[in-house]
């Protein structure tokens, strides 16, 4: 019962801020800039976002009038079934959340918090959206756990067909409004300073922006990103050694889930996917926008398109490598991840000996003499049938092998059968995600393990003969 009573009385007060504040003429009608999301437009993928969000404006409408929201009966009634709750007692004066990210709870004070930034009662004073709000607020404080997500933006990459749900919390979709706004503030994503075509001019063909506001506008052309949720519980501070070691540990699992995507991304198909920075937030009322970035070391160098039939085939992808069979064969996701370094550099020559690393991971994860030949013979055996297709596979491999060698012990790498490097590399690079999707098929369906390729190729020659 104490819960609900907290409820109803966050509910009277918070319908009572909204209704202040509509007589105060701080509803969205009237703040500047505030145009109806429903009439904006954005072309293709894109989305735009006001530089200054109606939720900011919001709260400062509310800051303005906080002396009187305090003598008000309903932030009194709201007070007094906080201090009456025997759970929310017991967090007064201490950090309230997880070792990842808190903030200290004090009543008086998670009531100004509460009016403040309640950005969803803006310029409606109407109870059920107060009634929402506060179910929503309630929900965060008597909950036994804190939900968060990583989020990291992909710059310049294009998918019609988004979300795309992968499973144990990760999805790659849109970025939400209040995500856009940090992005924006950080710079995570590309962004144009221009107001949606339809605020620039009203229906009679007036401008109904000024010059100077216009500009408090961004257009984001493209806002994919990918999340990572994952819950921790909630505690009360200070925390444990245990505590906050179990919470580090489930993030570095989160980091680990962001980066097997993206390199699952790349091995895919031709493109380049990256972050500029992946942000921990919680989505929990108590802890919204509590932040924090982890900045990447990578640079652009392209973008990434999925087409609608691609995206549907990168989740069926996704979801064989996370068969246990390929999860267990732990030389298949290094091969992966060390490819995925290789489009990160900017010479030929690193990329050149990143792909034949994640080819000798694939093929010669058992061997340890003639490394040249076997890697020729195994990948041209897995690759072709017998005849002259599987010879010129067997003598291309030979050279970009005998390459890599010359790279790596600092001599200049002869070309063999290719015209240049830039090819050497791009047949390498096309054969590996042919060969990745095809072994990620066959090892999840148990059809391959790739843990004898000897036996493989003799299998293949007595089938030939």
């Amino acid at each position: 019962m104490s819960e609900v009573k907290v409820t109803s009385a966050l509910a009277q007060l918070l319908s009572y801020v909204g209704a202040l504040l509509k007589q105060d003429s701080c509803d969205e009608a009237q703040l500047p800039l505030g145009i109806p999301k429903r009439s904006w437009t954005a072309k293709g993928e894109g989305q735009y976002v006001g530089a200054w969000s109606a939720s900011r404006r919001f709260a400062a409408c509310v800051e303005r009038r906080l002396d009187e929201i305090r003598t008000r009966p309903e932030f009194r009634e709201a007070l007094a079934a906080i201090e009456s709750d025997t759970r929310l007692a017991r967090f007064e004066g201490r950090d309230l959340g997880t070792p990842l990210s808190s903030r200290s709870f004090v009543g008086r004070d998670f009531l100004v918090h509460v009016c403040v930034n309640s950005s969803e009662l803006h310029g409606r004073q109407l109870a059920p959206e107060a009634e929402i709000v506060a179910r929503r607020i309630s929900d965060a404080l008597y909950s036994n756990s804190v939900p968060y997500e990583l989020v990291a933006p992909l710059p310049r990459f294009s998918c019609p067909t988004l979300p795309l749900a992968l499973g144990d919390g990760l999805r790659i979709d849109r970025l939400s409004e209040r995500e856009l706004q940090f992005a924006i503030e950080q710079r995570l994503v590309d962004v144009q300073m221009q107001p949606p075509p339809t605020m620039q001019f009203g229906n009679d063909g007036n401008r109904i922006l000024t010059d100077d506001a216009r500009y408090e506008w961004a257009y984001v052309p493209q806002s994919a990103a990918i999340h990572v949720r994952f819950d921790l519980p909630l505690t009360v501070g200070p925390y444990t050694t245990v505590q906050t070691d179990d919470a580090l540990t489930t993030r570095s699992e989160a980091d680990a889930k962001l980066t097997s995507l993206v390199s699952a991304l790349r091995a895919f198909k031709e493109g380049y996917v990256w972050f500029p920075g992946a942000v921990l937030q919680s989505s929990s009322w108590w802890l919204e926008g509590s932040t924090s970035i982890a900045w990447s070391e990578r640079v652009a160098r392209g973008a990434f398109e999925l087409t609608a039939s691609e995206a549907a085939e990168f989740v069926k992808f996704w979801a064989q490598l996370r068969r246990p069979n390929c999860i267990s064969a732990r030389w298949f996701s290094a091969a992966i991840r060390r490819f995925g370094f290789s489009l990160d550099r900017s010479r030929l020559e690193d990329k050149l000996v990143d792909s034949m690393i994640a080819f000798e991971s694939l093929f010669l994860h058992d061997a340890f003499d003639e490394l040249s030949y076997r890697l020729a013979v195994r990948l041209s055996s897995y690759l072709d049938e017998p005849g002259e297709k599987r010879r010129s596979t067997f003598a291309r491999l030979r050279d970009a092998y005998s390459a890599r060698s010359a790279v790596v012990h600092g001599s200049t790498p002869k070309l063999g059968a290719f015209a240049s490097l830039d090819e050497m590399v791009e047949f390498l690079s096309g054969t590996f995600r042919w060969t990745v999707r095809r072994l990620a098929r066959e090892i999840a369906n148990g059809a391959q393990s790739g843990s004898d390729w000897d036996a493989f190729v003799l299998e293949k020659t007595r089938d030939s003969e």
